[in-house]
């Protein structure tokens, strides 16, 4: 019988700094995800400072990379180990330090494409709004350009009415569990996740440019993304474990 992945969550996290996760060992990701967000994306990465030896607990952080700001929690530790159920061992980690619900989702390169879609399908549940983002995404399959122009015309009219003393229910509307399975395979689509990840790469410095501020550069971003990437399955991006397969 394999041994399974052992994950521990803190009772409460604990301030850290991103150098602590991609300073030394190749990092392992277990859960990624981006925000486009014109004003402001953002990918949160769920990873550990290191990986593989059994019987070893290697720290776990929550690293969070804003062109403005970068934030790292240490969130937990894991015990190596040879399978897992990602949906049932991450749910610990779910809800709280998220953000809000994202539609560029990277699957860790460790699980099968049943497994991600799976762990991305209770992962999106747990968002207050993922009802609202779901229909958005569904509305511009395929596009988040356009999505992104809408949302932000669609801000524009939510804050008046709020303004004028109206309320917003469907923005606290979660996903259903059908709805998140169908957004989990849709963005999860090779084609889908590519065209998310460039959007996501040119609201980076979008954002930076709209703000006349100057953040994290882009260069700076892909050498740390670069690193948790390897443990990731992105389209067009080599990752460790196709390549052991490989030899």
């Amino acid at each position: 019988m394999s041994q399974r992945i052992s994950f521990t969550k803190l009772p409460a996290p604990v301030a850290g700094r991103v150098s602590d996760v991609v300073g030394g060992a190749l990092p392992m990701t277990f859960l990624a995800c981006g925000i486009v967000n014109p004003m402001g994306p953002t990918m949160t990465v769920l990873a550990s400072d290191g990986f593989g030896q059994f019987g070893r607990a290697d720290k776990l952080y929550r690293v969070v990379l804003n062109p403005f700001s970068q934030t790292c929690e240490l969130v937990g530790s894991v015990i190596a180990g040879e399978s897992w159920n990602p949906a049932q061992d991450l749910s610990p980690f779910f809800g709280a330090g998220w953000g809000a619900c994202p539609t560029l989702l990277i699957p860790p390169a460790m699980s099968s494409p049943e497994a991600a879609a799976g762990l991305f399908k209770a992962f999106l549940q747990a968002f207050p709004e993922g009802g609202r983002t779901w229909r958005s995404v569904k509305a511009h399959v395929g596009d988040p350009w356009s999505r992104v122009s809408s949302e932000v015309a669609d801000t524009g009219r939510v804050l008046q009415r709020l303004r004028e003393g109206a309320t917003d229910q469907q923005t606290l509307q979660r996903m259903t569990e059908e709805d998140a399975e169908e957004m989990a395979r849709v963005q999860l689509a090779p084609r889908n996740l590519a065209e998310e990840l460039k959007a996501f790469l040119y609201a980076w410095n979008g954002a930076q440019e709209f703000a006349g501020i100057k953040g994290m550069s882009s260069e700076e971003l892909m050498g740390i993304l670069t690193q948790f990437w390897m443990t990731c399955r992105i389209p067009g991006v080599p990752n460790l474990f196709d390549q052991d397969r490989a030899r």
